[in-house]
Parts: structure tokens; C-alpha cells; sequence
């Protein structure tokens, strides 16, 4: 066992040993296990002589992942053992240097390698004095090293980057630009094919790739590297560019080689963009005076914010809202919107006051400075066109860009509502209402020397004509105070024929041997009934008279010139209502048939009917007629509104044999409180007036009151319950009493019939 335990202790004396042997192999070669240095081939360096000993010049090793190792340290012996790496401090010459030695790794040029290793030993040797004793051999036997070396540190120099540049341009407003990137060496020369990375830091992303980080190499010109905006505010651009760096090898011989690449800052810069633009809507009415009927129309043009761009395929929808009913008083009170106003809170307030749309408009853009002319429609994106009334007043259009109703791509680029003015001056339109005259002469046929009159009711004023007294900021013009009558004569002027000379035109005739005029006055601009003629006094109070003094055709021309409130009107020349026929004395009168008319009853509740009677006296031509016609008058002001006629020309033929006949209209049913104005008119075949009235006789009148009469004297009378045959009509030819006495008669006796039946009846 003595011996076992000994032959055990010797097993472990050895094991021990050989552990101490490996270790001591390892630490007496550090730098080779670390680093792998390994000899370079021939090609890599050139041998010469100095003081006798065979030296050489290049590269001296090489290490595991390529990188080669230049001496650095004259006069020491060569060694691989490296026992550390430590960094040489960045310099501009330290970049060349890395950038040779990266740059020809690969290069087996005993020369080019020889240039590398003096430039090494130039500026980082230890023993610069022993080195120069072997740069000056080197000189006198390979001089050719000594310029490679100057030839390759220009070459390293040209291609080091010591900064970077960069430079931004606007291209689309501040939407989208770009940046021009350089990357410069020693002697600001732009140094290419050197790594960088360009950085926004804000609100943009570089057009290639989508982020906010681009990298590239650089070119001998600028790089340029596009941008775009992705909303507003300030971006900061940086780049940074890759340099090589050198490490120093310490050993017995101390070596340089490459290191790693590292990021330099470059230049930075500060730059605003701004991803949306600010449309713009530029709006004017095309006439700033419209009449009752017409179409509502606006000019709207788009437009954009100064230093804005408007993007390419981005569609802006601009809408419109007209308001009407507004009163010449409102003009001048100006709402504008507030600041960061939406649209829906800006039209609330506006309702808040009481001003709500009536019409509708939409415009479409997709660039600016485009114009379209929008018409006004009932509804919104509606087809149906919205048309001015007479009872509206002002109108005006307010426009909005609201960005909740824009498409998808728009609204990335639309952020904010756009609002106009309401009651700007541009927006606002004035809507005349047209005048409805009814007139009638007193006689259509007369003889020379007999006075001429007219009775004519016009309609369609404002009630308060004559107060507005006009607005120079928005073009409106002061109410007219008065209307024009006019009378005109026209025949052969030589006692010939006069019928070719009868009017048949609407406009006015210019005054010939054939055409004069007889006169005109001045009546107050108000809705009314004037008379003109036989003594009535004028707007001056002046009393009128109008005398035929020749044979010929007289006509009364009733005419307004028009204002910002009434449009403009006249009379048709050739209305035959407003004729007369007047005859030489010679001439014999030919009978006429006249006409008496009552409206039956006089007096109704809502929802029950009425009707017109007239009777003719007097033969007809054959294919005579007469015509019934119906206007609504109001209650409050009495006025008469001939713009909707209850009954329209209701025509009803006569009988050519007849002395005498009675015809009656359709029957209208009342439909609004107030009253009903008639009018009966005898024509002609070819359409020649016999007889006539003017509107508003009593006995033309039906009074229309409420089916819930507040006291007794609202009942009709029993005189008024009675068929419209005991009834007197009204006087505007012939006496009609011989017919009603007969029908007197005729009742007398029915009624004694009666009375002897019923007294037979009780005998009984």
C-alpha cells in the first residue's frame, strides 16, 4: 500500500507540472493568442539595409480578420507578442491614415505598402531620430518610397471627411423640400463615398423610406434627399458621418493599425414646415338687385393663404347658405365669425338670432383662383332652385369650408373651418317685388270732345313704401315716391281711317305724326286705387282732366321706374282694358252692350263658397264672352293681391240673339279671412272689350269672415240670405229694373197662391 500511495503522489506531482508548463506557454505569448499577428508575405513590404543590418519597410503583420500592422517603433526587434490595444487620439491625419490602411488591406503592393508604413512612421514613430536616419537610406535607395508616401497621403487627405453640410430648400410651400447633404475633407472639398445619416426630429419624414432617418454614402456633388411634412411646426434636420479610427499594438515593437469606424456630428439646422393649407372663399352676388321670381345666383372663387401651396389632387367642398326675410334695416349690422369658430356653432348662432338658411349652394375646387357661379337651391345638395319672393326683402349668402365634410385626403391637409362675413356687402341682394296694375277706362268707347278717365289699382308695393331711404354701402336705392300715367293718342291724324293705327304693341310708341302723347301725371308709389281723369286730383293734388280733342285711340299707361324695393313696370300699350275708341261727331255711336255684376252673397264663413254674376243687355257679336275673374284681398290692410288670382279669366260664351242674359262664374271657396275682389269683363270675339269695371265696386265685394263669429252682427242679415235674383245689381251700364219688376210680380203672385191654399187647408 506504501508503495500505491507513492505511485498515487507521483500521478499528481506530474499533472500539477504539466498545468504549470501550459500556463507559463501562455503567458510567454500573450499577444498571439490575443490577437493572432502572424508574418505578411514579401509582397507586402520592401527589405533594404541600414547600418549594415537587413531591415525592411510596409506592413509587418497581419492580423486574424485582415487588418494589417505597421511598425511604428524604429530600431526595435520585431515581436508578435502584443500585450494590449489602445486608441490614438482622432486627428485629421489619423483619418487619412485609417482611411489608407482600409482602403489598401487588400492591396499586395510591396510599394503602396512601403508609402503606408513612412507615412506611420512620419507622424507617430517613437524613435524619430533613429527614424530619420532611416528615412534619409531609404531616400538615397528607394527614393521611389519616399514619393509613393507623398502620393498616397494626398490621395488619403482628398478622401477624409473632417464635417458635413447641409443645406434645405422649400420646394412646395413648406409642405415638401429637400435637403442637399455634403460631406467635406481638409480642404472643404466634398469627400465622397463616406457613410451619413440624416435625422429630422419635428413634424416630417424623408420621402424615401417613409421615417424620420435616412442614411446613404455621399457623392462628390451634394446628396439630396427629399422631405415632406407631416403637420405644422419647427423640424430639426443633423447629420453624422463615419470616420476610421487607429489603435497603437504595445509590444517589444509597438505597432498602428485600424481600429473601428466611428459617427462624427455634422452641421445641424432648424427649418418650419406646414403640412395643411388655409382655402380662401372670395364671393360677390352678380347683381345686387333681384326681382321677385328670380333664380338666387353667386360668383364664388377659390383662394388660398399667403405662403400656402394648395396640394395637388386635394378636392375643397365649399358650401353656402342664403338667408332671406331680412329687413333694409338689418343692412350694415355685420356678424362676423369668431376665432376658431366652427362652422356648426357660427350657423347656430346665427339661428340664436333668428337668422336661418332659406337656400343652399355647393362648390367644388381643386385649385385656386377657380371660379363657379352657384345657383341656390331648396335643400341642401338639392335639385330644385330656389327662387326669390316678394315678401323676403334682403337676402344674403354666408359660405363655409367645413372640414368635417370634406373627403378623407382633404381633410389632412384642411384642418380648420373657413367662415364669411353675414350681411357682408359683396354677399347681399335686395329682392324688388313686381307690381300687379288693374285698370280699367270708364267708357272704351267715346266721341270727340268727351272727358276720359281711368280707375286703376295697383298692388305689389311694400306696405311701408316710401321709408327706405337707401343704402350707399350696398348699392341700394331710396324708395321712389311716385308712379307715372300717361295718356297716349295714335290714328290717321287727317279724319281717314284710324284702325290701322289701333295699338298692338306692349312698348311705348315713339311720338310721330300718328302717335302723341296727350299728357302725364305724378300718383303717390303706394298700393292703391286712383282715378285718373274727370276732375281727380293728382299726387300734387292738381285735379286732372282729359279731353279727346281728336278721333283716334286713347291709351292709359300706368308706369314706375323701379327702385332697390319695386321693380320697374309698365302698362301694355296694347291693353285693351286701358283703351278708348273715340269717334268724329259725324260718326254715329253704335249701341254697346253693358254689363251689371254682383257678387253672390256678400258675405261668407271660411270654407263656403261664392260666385260672380253679370248680366248682358244688349246684342252680342256672334262668339262673344265673358270673363270672371277673383282676387284674395287682405284683411288687416284692405290691399288686393293680384299676384295669385283666386279665379283667373273664367270664360263663359254668350248667346248673339239675346237682348238680355244673366251668367254666373264658378263658385270659389274661401280659404283665408278677408275678402274677395270680383271682376267681370265683356269681350269681343277677336278680343275687343265691350264693358268692363275697375276693382273694389261694394257690390263686387265678398267679405270673408270666420266660421266662430264673435257676436250676432258677424250673421249675415236676411236681406243677404236671399237669392241673388232679388238682389239690386251693380250699375256699370243699362238699367236692369224692367227685369226686376217682372220677377217682382211674378213673387207677388205666387205668394197670394199660397196664402188660399193654406186657408182652404184649415176650412177643411
Amino acid at each position: 500500500m506504501h508503495r500505491q500511495h507513492k505511485r498515487r503522489l507521483g500521478y499528481l506531482y506530474t499533472f500539477v507540472f504539466g498545468c504549470a508548463a501550459l500556463l507559463a506557454l501562455a503567458l510567454a505569448f500573450p499577444a498571439f493568442a490575443q490577437d493572432g499577428l502572424k508574418p505578411v508575405g514579401e509582397e507586402w513590404y520592401i527589405p533594404y539595409t541600414f547600418d549594415g543590418y537587413g531591415v525592411s519597410i510596409g506592413a509587418m503583420a497581419d492580423s486574424a480578420d485582415g487588418r494589417k500592422v505597421y511598425c511604428m517603433e524604429t530600431g526595435e526587434l520585431v515581436s508578435y507578442d502584443v500585450s494590449h490595444a489602445q486608441s490614438i487620439p482622432d486627428s485629421q491625419l489619423a483619418r487619412s491614415i485609417a482611411w489608407l490602411t482600409q482602403h489598401y488591406r487588400n492591396t499586395a503592393n510591396a510599394l503602396t505598402q512601403a508609402g503606408i508604413g513612412i507615412i506611420i512612421h512620419d507622424a507617430y514613430d517613437l524613435n524619430p531620430a533613429v527614424w530619420k536616419l532611416r528615412k534619409e537610406t531609404l531616400n538615397d535607395t528607394h527614393p521611389e518610397t519616399i514619393v509613393r508616401a507623398q502620393q498616397l497621403l494626398m490621395e488619403a487627405t482628398s478622401n477624409t471627411a473632417t464635417g458635413a453640410n447641409l443645406n434645405m430648400t422649400y420646394e412646395v410651400g413648406r409642405r415638401r423640400g429637400y435637403i442637399d447633404v455634403t460631406v467635406k475633407g481638409p480642404q472643404g472639398v466634398n469627400v465622397a463615398n463616406v457613410p451619413f445619416t440624416l435625422k429630422f426630429e419635428g413634424p416630417a419624414v424623408f420621402v424615401s423610406g417613409g421615417t424620420s432617418t435616412f442614411s446613404a454614402t455621399s457623392t462628390s456633388t451634394a446628396r439630396r434627399v427629399y422631405w415632406t411634412a407631416t403637420g405644422t411646426g419647427d423640424v430639426k434636420a443633423s447629420v453624422s458621418y463615419e470616420y476610421g479610427t487607429i489603435e497603437q499594438l504595445v509590444s517589444n515593437q509597438d505597432y498602428v493599425r485600424f481600429a473601428t469606424v466611428k459617427a462624427a456630428a455634422g452641421a445641424d439646422l432648424n427649418f418650419a414646415v406646414r403640412k395643411e393649407f388655409a382655402p380662401t372663399i372670395g364671393t360677390t352676388v352678380p347683381h345686387r338687385i333681384i326681382d321677385e321670381g328670380d333664380q338666387v345666383l353667386d360668383t364664388v372663387t377659390s383662394g388660398i393663404s399667403a405662403g400656402d401651396v394648395w396640394e395637388e389632387g386635394v378636392q375643397v367642398k365649399a358650401l353656402g347658405y342664403y338667408f332671406d326675410s331680412l329687413k333694409h334695416g338689418d343692412l350694415g349690422n355685420v356678424i362676423h365669425p369668431q376665432s376658431n369658430e366652427s362652422v356648426t356653432s357660427y350657423l347656430a348662432r346665427l339661428s340664436a338670432l333668428g337668422y336661418k338658411p332659406s337656400g343652399y349652394g355647393t362648390a367644388l375646387f381643386d385649385a385656386p383662383n377657380r371660379s363657379v357661379q352657384v345657383k341656390a337651391t331648396t335643400k341642401p345638395d338639392g335639385s330644385e332652385p330656389y327662387r326669390a319672393s316678394a315678401n323676403l326683402g334682403i337676402g344674403t349668402w354666408v359660405w363655409v369650408i367645413d372640414h368635417s365634410q370634406q373627403e378623407t385626403l382633404t381633410k389632412e391637409f384642411v384642418v380648420k373651418d373657413v367662415l364669411s362675413d353675414f350681411l357682408e356687402i359683396a354677399e347681399t341682394v335686395s329682392i324688388r317685388r313686381k307690381l300687379i296694375v288693374d285698370s280699367s277706362v270708364t267708357e272704351h268707347a267715346a266721341t270727340v270732345g268727351s272727358e276720359l278717365s281711368d280707375v286703376i289699382t295697383i298692388s305689389g308695393f311694400p306696405a311701408d313704401s316710401g321709408t327706405f331711404k337707401g343704402n350707399t354701402d350696398y348699392g341700394l336705392q331710396a324708395d321712389l315716391p311716385h308712379a307715372e300715367v300717361q295718356v297716349f293718342w295714335s290714328g290717321s291724324g287727317n279724319g281717314g281711317d284710324d284702325e290701322p293705327y289701333k295699338p298692338d304693341a306692349s312698348d311705348l310708341p315713339q311720338v310721330d305724326a300718328h302717335h302723341e302723347l296727350v299728357g302725364s301725371w305724378k300718383y303717390a308709389a303706394t298700393n292703391s286705387t286712383i282715378k285718373v281723369g274727370a276732375g281727380a286730383p293728382d299726387m300734387l293734388g292738381d285735379p286732372v282732366h282729359i279731353i279727346a280733342g281728336k278721333p283716334g285711340y286713347y291709351v292709359f299707361v300706368y308706369s314706375f321706374s323701379g327702385d332697390a324695393r319695386t321693380a320697374p313696370i309698365h302698362s301694355s300699350y296694347s291693353d285693351a282694358w286701358e283703351r278708348v275708341r273715340v269717334q268724329a261727331f259725324a260718326d254715329p255711336v253704335p249701341v254697346q252692350a253693358t254689363i251689371e255684376t254682383h257678387a253672390e252673397p256678400s258675405k261668407v264663413k271660411l270654407g263656403e263658397s261664392s260666385y260672380d254674376t253679370a248680366t248682358v243687355t244688349g246684342t252680342v257679336p256672334e262668339g262673344s264672352y265673358l270673363t270672371f275673374s277673383a282676387f284674395a284681398g287682405d284683411q288687416q290692410t284692405g290691399t288686393i293681391d293680384m299676384n295669385e288670382p283666386v279665379l283667373e279669366e273664367f270664360r263663359v260664351d254668350l248667346a248673339a240673339d239675346l237682348a238680355s242674359q244673366t251668367v254666373m262664374s264658378s263658385r270659389v271657396i274661401a280659404a283665408n279671412v278677408g275678402s274677395l275682389q270680383w271682376k267681370a269683363t265683356l269681350w269681343t270675339p277677336d278680343g275687343v272689350i265691350l264693358d268692363s269695371h275697375e276693382l273694389g265696386l261694394e257690390e263686387e265685394i265678398t267679405t270673408i269672415v270666420s266660421r266662430a263669429p264673435e257676436n250676432a252682427d258677424d250673421e249675415p242679415d236676411e236681406s243677404e240670405r236671399k237669392p241673388a235674383a232679388a238682389k239690386e245689381l251693380a250699375h256699370t251700364g243699362v238699367s236692369m229694373i224692367s227685369v226686376f219688376g217682372i220677377l217682382a210680380i211674378i213673387a207677388l203672385i205666387s205668394g197670394m197662391v199660397m196664402v188660399s191654399i193654406a186657408r182652404t187647408w184649415r176650412e177643411k
